[in-house]
């Protein structure tokens, strides 16, 4: 028959090792969250990802939604090869060019599939400004694949000995500043459109902070180019390239799909 003290000092010593084990798992845990923040909230955000994401949760997903769900999803490691191959090709220009123009189209998709989540749906709607909507579109991813073409004829390749595309910078930035040209103009005769027809202020406003990238995104690229192209001035040209290419999104479903109650609302 077990003694009494013995089976009383087997448990304690099962809560102390149980207890031990939950500091150190805890400290685990904090040094991994310190250490890598990016990748912990990724991973805390997928092990949330059935009940903090509407389509998946509490709101009724319809086939749209998912499908674009799991092209944003698929282009995740669909990024991962083309980064794969950019560096096996020695950063070749116009494979970095194609990594590039991918995020920006993962972003595309990303504002889509927010827009199908919180904005109350409305059939497709045409006219004038639809079709300058969608040349306005068009005319910013021009803007956005010319620009990686400067890029790759620029000095910055991200290694001293990555191979340049061989084109002429000097060129290729002015037809890059020309397009832009073309870009603001557009927006802008979307502007005097939405309020010649009084257009709802969601609308507007879309257009308006479109603008305001566009701008901000023109006098980087206009200070950059008279200072030889600081490497800080580019880092931030490229995060108004992820922005361009979201707010023209948002502008094109805000003209073409303009919500019922003339507003966005956002839960």
């Amino acid at each position: 028959m077990l003694n009494a003290h013995a089976v009383e000092a087997a448990l304690n010593a099962i809560g102390a090792k149980s207890a031990n084990f939950s500091i150190r798992h805890d400290g685990i845990i904090a040094a991994a969250e310190q250490k890598f923040p990016i990748i912990w909230s990724f991973a805390a955000s997928i092990q949330e990802y059935p009940g903090n994401l509407p389509v998946l949760g509490e709101t009724p997903a319809n086939d749209s939604d998912v499908q674009d769900s799991l092209l944003i999803l698929g282009g995740i490691p669909a990024q991962a090869v083309i980064g794969g191959i950019s560096v096996l090709t020695d950063l070749n220009p116009w494979v970095v060019s194609i990594h590039l123009i991918s995020s920006m189209a993962i972003i595309c998709l990303a504002v889509l599939l927010l827009w199908r989540i919180y904005v109350e749906p409305r059939p497709a709607v045409g006219g004038p400004a639809a079709v300058l909507a969608w040349a306005t579109f068009a005319a910013a991813w021009l803007v956005l694949y010319v620009g990686t073409v400067v890029t790759g004829a620029g000095p910055h390749a991200g290694d001293p000995n990555a191979p340049r595309n061989g084109l002429s910078a000097l060129q290729f930035s002015q037809l890059h500043a020309d397009l832009v040209c073309l870009f603001i103009g557009l927006t802008i005769g979307l502007l005097v459109l939405a309020y010649t027809f009084k257009a709802p202020t969601a609308v507007r406003r879309a257009i308006w902070v479109l603008f305001a990238v566009e701008l901000s995104q023109g006098a980087i690229g206009w200070v950059q180019y008279f200072t030889h192209l600081p490497i800080v001035l580019v880092m931030f040209h490229m995060l108004g390239a992820a922005l361009t290419a979201a707010a023209v999104t948002w502008v094109l479903l805000a003209v073409t799909r303009p919500p019922n109650d003339g507003s966005v609302t956002v839960e």
